[in-house]
């Protein structure tokens, strides 16, 4: 009985490496690509093809291997280019149906002069946890300039002034209530 060959091609679904050489301001660039099928578009029935890249064969090969896994196992998710300030959006919009209009606007605020102004640009699958942690690290407070204490960056509150019982702003409704009281003595 003939003997098989083990070095070939690989299993169906696993994908293609090739060495790429490509020239940029006169200097060669070497790279090596993975190629893998990602599923089939429902309206024309071809295949969605997806690539990824790395310095090695070796290292494009374990990537290859991850996603191939993640295929059969159904946990693999498409790449998005969807970024922060996309979702927030789409946040704001289709989300907060349920919540309180004031509720809404506080949040629609803090969306526009705090999150999208930092990180708003950053793709959703690129945003890690050190990415955030300097987002919170860097807030500030809109009056001072001072950075946030750790209570504010907790619970952000609406920037418009706190309206007191008797419609006197920046009072709080227990100021408003020592004054009513201090004013009837």
């Amino acid at each position: 009985m003939p003997r098989k060959r083990t070095i070939g091609r690989g299993a169906n679904g696993s994908g293609t490496i090739r060495k790429i050489t490509t020239k940029r301001n006169g200097r060669e660039y070497t790279y090596w690509q993975g190629r893998y099928t990602e599923g089939f578009d429902p309206g024309t029935g071809k295949q969605i093809q997806r690539s990824i890249t790395g310095k090695t064969q070796k290292d494009v090969a374990q990537k290859l291997r991850q996603i191939t896994l993640d295929l059969e196992q159904g946990t693999y998710q498409t790449p998005s280019k969807m970024t922060v300030g996309e979702w927030l959006d789409i946040w704001t919009d289709e989300y907060l149906n349920s919540v309180k209009p004031r509720t809404v606007e506080a949040y629609k605020a803090n969306c526009k002069h705090h999150i999208k102004p930092a990180i708003g640009a950053i793709k959703l699958t690129a945003l890690t946890p050190i990415d955030v942690q300097r987002f919170y690290n860097r807030l500030k407070c809109a009056d001072s300039g001072e950075p946030m204490s750790a209570k504010t960056k907790k619970y952000p509150r609406h920037p418009a002034p706190r309206v007191g019982a008797r419609g006197q702003a920046g009072v709080s409704s227990r100021q408003s209530r020592r004054q009513a009281r201090s004013s009837e003595n």
